[in-house]
């Protein structure tokens, strides 16, 4: 039987993804206003967001100022 290893995201200068459930892709864009990000895609009411900000930061920023929840989106490789 073959092992399957998770390694998880490396740190790295590449843009960060976000994650936040929106009713549409207005909605998704209003929030990429809130926090300065960028909106990288919209389906199925799961907006995709890129930043090269800390996203520790901005999810405090937002929590701070009451805007919608934003959440890491964590990649994960398979070996």
């Amino acid at each position: 039987m073959k092992k399957l290893y998770i390694v998880p995201e490396t740190q790295s200068d590449e843009p960060k993804e976000l994650l936040a459930l929106t009713a549409s892709k207005e909605e998704a864009e209003e929030i990429a206003g809130l926090y300065r990000i960028t909106l990288k895609s919209f389906s199925d009411g799961v907006a995709v967001y890129i930043t090269d900000q800390d996203p520790s930061d901005l999810i405090a920023f937002g929590k701070r100022n009451g805007y919608p929840t934003l959440s890491v989106n964590h990649k994960r490789h398979l070996f």
